[in-house]
């Protein structure tokens, strides 16, 4: 993404317009000094938060999987 906090730009834009509470969130983020704290989630109701470097792409498609599987 373009800024530092578009993550929580595009989290916010998807809660306000679709206000879908089933929607699932997960933010990866490649900026690991940035805000992660527990009022920024609690607010914009992020579902899990994870470091680019900690997370590979089969962890993300088994969070992802297991995200649809709870509709």
């Amino acid at each position: 993404m373009e800024e530092d906090d578009s993550g929580y730009k595009a989290t916010k834009v998807i809660r306000e317009t679709y206000e879908d509470e089933r929607a699932k969130i997960v933010v990866r983020t490649g900026q690991p000094g940035l805000d992660n704290n527990m009022h920024t989630h609690e607010n914009l109701k992020i579902d899990g938060f994870f470091y680019k470097t900690d997370l590979s792409s089969d962890k993300l498609r088994q969070i992802t999987k297991s995200a649809l599987q709870q509709l």
